[in-house]
């Protein structure tokens, strides 16, 4: 599907949130088979600024976005918000959800998430309200079942598309549903690519070379 103007009104865009401590090909990877998946128009990654549930080992967030900007410059349909950048203190989906809401307000969003994170969003700051003013699309993790994430207060069914058997739609309380996507991920994590630093070990094919030569240069990781 070719690429529609970012200033057009009524596009489907993806929002691809995270650290991204470092970013990495499975983040863009997951980014890619969503948006086909999906039928998205964009993909907007958004480095988190101060996240409320993790702090240790954190990159600075301009180094952060500068490694995501590396990461994802050959692909026209990837871009990426320094939204979470703006606010004092810790940032919050909930807040940021609104932010782009106000934003975009003639444009359909589609929050993307791991299972993991679907999993602990009764932990998240008025997840209620997440749920109920954007759309969800749920990346199936390694390691988490069905079964795990139709236990979230959240959920209520989970049905596969009869023709695509990657492809499933995920009932949530209050009517709404979720896209969940199974056999997506690679099994790449940015606290393997920065223990791999520390220790001096390659991180080639991990993650792209232009990221790669950015941490090395700057001394990211290595303390």
């Amino acid at each position: 599907m070719p690429s529609r103007r970012w200033d057009s009104a009524n596009l489907r865009i993806g929002i691809l949130g995270g650290t991204f401590n470092p970013v990495h090909y499975g983040h863009l990877w997951i980014a890619q088979v969503v948006m086909e998946k999906v039928s998205l128009d964009s993909v907007v990654f958004m480095p988190s600024g101060q996240p409320p549930l993790k702090s240790r080992d954190l990159a600075s967030p301009i180094q952060r976005m500068h490694m995501v900007r590396l990461a994802i410059a050959s692909n026209p349909r990837f871009c990426a918000s320094d939204i979470e950048f703006s606010g004092e203190g810790k940032s919050y989906t909930v807040f940021t959800i609104s932010d782009l809401k106000r934003k975009y307000p003639s444009d359909e969003l589609f929050y993307i998430l791991g299972s993991d994170a679907f999993i602990d969003m009764p932990n998240w700051k008025e997840p209620g309200s997440i749920i109920n003013s954007v759309n969800l699309v749920v990346v199936m993790r390694p390691g988490i079942s069905d079964d795990a994430v139709k236990s979230s207060p959240f959920a209520e069914n989970l049905v596969y598309d009869a023709d695509d058997p990657e492809m499933a739609l995920l009932q949530l309380k209050g009517g709404r549903q979720a896209v969940v996507i199974a056999g997506t991920s690679l099994d790449i994590s940015s606290s393997q690519i920065r223990e791999r630093i520390k220790k001096r070990l390659s991180v080639k094919y991990l993650l792209p070379p232009d990221v790669e030569e950015y941490i090395l240069a700057n001394n990211i990781y290595n303390c």
